[in-house]
């Protein structure tokens, strides 16, 4: 009972030291980088060609009540955040803006690529890049020309290739091939070509329609 004759500014600061002793055991912190992550895993939920370039954030972390929270992002006029909502009643006592852009389709060159080459399958692979702008994967470049001599592990960008036209007249190999069977023969073309498109071949007095699969190759399907 000694304490109930203690001068009541000692007991206020007793009673004030305990709610913040224990509110610093309860609170829920998270760091910056927990954010992040946090970020990262809601953006995959709604759009996984969406990339965090990072949050808008200033400080080292935040401080929470020890309750449930729901985390989930946003979008509003090209916008997105992250929103923070107690989960008993999903109101919002946080939104923290983020910097997000979007993930693009690339082709990558896989070997050096003499100007005047014709890309091949084999000659790329794609990978997936942050871009900013209107969403847009880039074209293929496979059965183009390459206008510029493109080093391994470059970005094949459509400037750099061009479409070549194969004019009529040009000698070519004529591939038949119905069902396991090939046949390897010569023609000419009848057409104006380009790789990968539909061509007319000649071939003694018949004519075919094929597919140029390269500037000196024509593949005819036989039914």
């Amino acid at each position: 009972m000694k304490c109930l004759k203690l001068p009541l500014t000692y007991v206020l600061n007793f009673f004030l030291f305990l709610f913040i002793f224990s509110a610093e055991i309860f609170a829920l912190v998270l760091s910056k980088g927990k954010l992040i992550k946090i970020a990262e895993r809601e953006l995959r939920k709604i759009d996984k060609h969406l990339y965090l370039k990072g949050i808008i954030f200033y400080g080292d972390s935040i401080r929470l009540n020890d309750k449930g929270y729901i985390f989930e992002v946003s979008k509003e006029n090209n916008s997105y955040f992250l929103d923070i909502l107690e989960a008993t009643t999903l109101r919002r006592i946080k939104r923290i803006p983020l910097k997000v852009e979007r993930l693009i389709r690339v082709p990558v060159a896989v070997r050096d690529i003499k100007a005047g080459e014709i890309i091949a399958e084999s000659d790329i692979r794609w990978t997936q890049k942050p871009f900013q702008g209107p969403l847009r994967n880039f074209p293929s470049p496979v059965g183009k020309v390459a206008k510029v001599p493109i080093k391994e592990g470059t970005e094949i960008k459509p400037s750099m290739v061009t479409t070549k036209k194969i004019a009529p007249g040009k000698r070519v190999k004529i591939i038949f091939v119905k069902g396991p069977l090939t046949i390897e023969t010569y023609g000419k073309l009848l057409d104006y070509a380009k790789v990968g498109g539909e061509v007319r071949v000649k071939r003694g007095k018949k004519i075919f329609f094929g597919r140029l699969k390269d500037e000196n190759t024509v593949i005819v399907k036989l039914y």
